[in-house]
């Protein structure tokens, strides 16, 4: 069966969330290439999981009116299209746009995501990606959550990246097994969650001894296996941590007075907000872990809602 959609007007079309949903395949004769999505807000779920995505030519679509791209390719192994002309300088949501996209590694030095608060998920899985992320400007982030976990392959200069709003970095290099970065001017003092941050981390080496984390909640993991890190963080306020369960693991090269404890009873998650206490059921779930009572909510305000989509 040839797919030739190319003739389908969607100029109209502001939502475009779960398009192929019913789809699952495409194939090579798929023909989307020249759809005009300027009126496009919305991209939600397009393409996610869907097989057959490398034959998408999304190169000249125009997505500047976009603005949630939220799980846009989630799953997508296969996915690797040039975007690096893509206009996504509206965009507020980039959350899992990229999930697990194991081919993905174009040029996206030149995206403006200003305009985001939440990268939760962007690049997690993305074993390929190690393109130029340098000039981006992240200042307005609150998540850096996931952003790159397993992103084995990446190393990417972000030492110049404002990350002074960002609340949560759990799990943000977790096993970024080539990574080795200078961040020792990131200011992290807005920073509640560091769970997982640094795990295997095997190569970074980089001084953190600066750092102010007096906010800081979530400790957990925070440097395992980070075997060529050397870096004396004596000087840390950790007074506000209420969650330090094997803070360092693995990691001779870090000279703390804090180790963390080894009793798994003190493990706790204190999010900030609503969006975060969201984001952190989505993570357990994703994990079949059922058992919520290690969740401190006692910071939320709203729950309005917030098992509505499970």
């Amino acid at each position: 069966m040839i797919w030739d959609l190319s003739c389908v007007d969607v100029s109209e079309v502001e939502d475009f969330s779960d398009a192929f949903v019913e789809v699952k395949y495409l194939n090579k004769d798929i023909n989307i290439s020249c759809w005009d999505v300027s009126n496009g807000k919305k991209f939600t779920n397009m393409f996610k999981n869907i097989v057959g995505s490398e034959y998408c030519d999304l190169s000249k679509w125009n997505v500047s009116n976009g603005k949630i791209f939220k799980n846009m390719f989630y799953g997508c192994r296969n996915f690797k299209c040039d975007l690096s002309r893509w206009d996504v300088s509206n965009g507020v949501d980039f959350s899992g746009m990229f999930y697990r996209c194991a081919s993905l590694n174009c040029d996206l030095s030149k995206w403006n995501v200003s305009n985001s608060k939440n990268f939760y998920k962007m690049f997690c899985g993305c074993t390929s990606l190690n393109c130029d992320l340098s000039r981006w400007d992240v200042s307005n982030a609150v998540s850096l959550s996931n952003m790159f976990a397993s992103c084995s392959s990446f190393n990417s200069d972000l030492s110049r990246w404002n990350v002074s709003n960002v609340r949560s970095f759990n799990t943000t290099f977790l096993n970024c097994t080539s990574f080795n970065c200078d961040l020792s001017r990131w200011d992290v003092s807005n920073g509640i969650d560091f769970r997982y941050m640094f795990s295997g981390c095997t190569k970074l080496n980089c001084d953190l001894s600066k750092w102010d984390v007096h906010n800081g909640i979530i400790f957990e993991y925070m440097f395992s296996r980070c075997e060529s890190l050397k870096t004396d963080i004596r000087s840390w306020n950790m007074e506000n941590a209420k969650n330090i369960f094997r803070f360092i693991t693995k990691s001779p090269g870090i000279i703390s007075d804090v180790q963390g404890m080894d009793d798994e009873s003190t493990a706790c998650y204190v999010p900030a907000n609503k969006e975060d206490l969201i984001e952190l059921i989505d993570e357990y779930i994703d994990n079949e872990w059922y058992d919520l009572n290690s969740i401190d909510v006692s910071l939320i305000k709203d729950f309005s809602y917030l098992f509505h989509n499970l």
